[in-house]
């Protein structure tokens, strides 16, 4: 990888990555473990997914949260948590769930040198890819709120908007999957990134991108509120606007 970088534009991303990790773990990632670990941290967000993921089982697929009165999954739809919670039995899940945020979001940097290398963007994507690292809200909100999907999801924003760019219609389905599975109102990014495929002319591509995200969008706030019960509604946040 690093002969890949070692072109003009290379060298400047490579930098450009490394600045942005420093501010990252500078200015957000340092000051929350410091803040974790000697003052701790109020219910939400980290007190809410901390219990979240040591009660979470295959015993108990829908825990309930005391710090919320209600279940998990019928409060956000975010089934990520399954690859996470299984570390939240030996470790202190508090610091499992800081410590998955921080890695997926640092996990960024080396994903936009890999494309880089690979050719699936430029150096102008990468620098934009680090701006939206830095400054995206659930990024600046972590800082006083943090452990949420949100935030976990800028590594599938980034791997999205490569895939789109290198018209990989596998990886773009795999990134789209994993930003459903962090939280339910990104199944409406799907919608909107398959009319905007259809729009370009990649009709086959676009409609099959709609139809999948259709599916996820019946099952999440369709199906699930008749098999859990009632069910916050977040979707409401993007409707609503409208």
């Amino acid at each position: 990888m690093v002969n890949g970088l070692l072109t003009t534009d290379g060298k400047r991303l490579l930098v450009g990555c490394g600045a942005a990790a420093a501010v990252l773990i500078g200015t957000i990632l340092i000051p929350a473990w410091l803040r974790l670990n000697w003052h701790g941290f109020h219910n939400f967000d980290l007190g809410i997914y901390a219990q979240a993921l040591f009660r979470l089982s295959l015993d108990d697929l829908n825990p309930w949260l005391t710090l919320r009165d209600v279940r998990v999954f019928n409060d956000h739809f975010d089934p990520v948590l399954f690859g996470v919670a299984p570390f939240a039995k030996i470790m202190h899940p508090a610091r499992v769930a800081l410590g998955a945020e921080h890695l997926l979001t640092l996990g960024v940097i080396p994903l936009l040198l890999l494309m880089y290398r690979s050719g699936k963007i430029n150096r102008w994507f990468g620098v934009a890819a680090a701006f939206y690292l830095l400054l995206n809200r659930g990024m600046l909100s972590a800082l006083f709120y943090p452990v949420h999907p949100t935030t976990w999801a800028a590594l599938g924003f980034v791997a999205l908007g490569a895939s789109i760019s290198a018209d990989r219609s596998w990886s773009t389905f795999a990134a789209l999957t994993y930003l459903f599975m962090c939280k339910e109102e990104f199944i409406f990014v799907g919608i909107v990134v398959g009319l905007g495929l259809i729009a370009r002319r990649r009709r086959a591509f676009g409609t099959a991108v709609c139809v999948w995200s259709s599916i996820w969008l019946a099952a999440v706030f369709l199906l699930r509120p008749t098999l859990m019960g009632p069910v916050i509604d977040y979707g409401g946040r993007v409707l609503d606007p409208f």
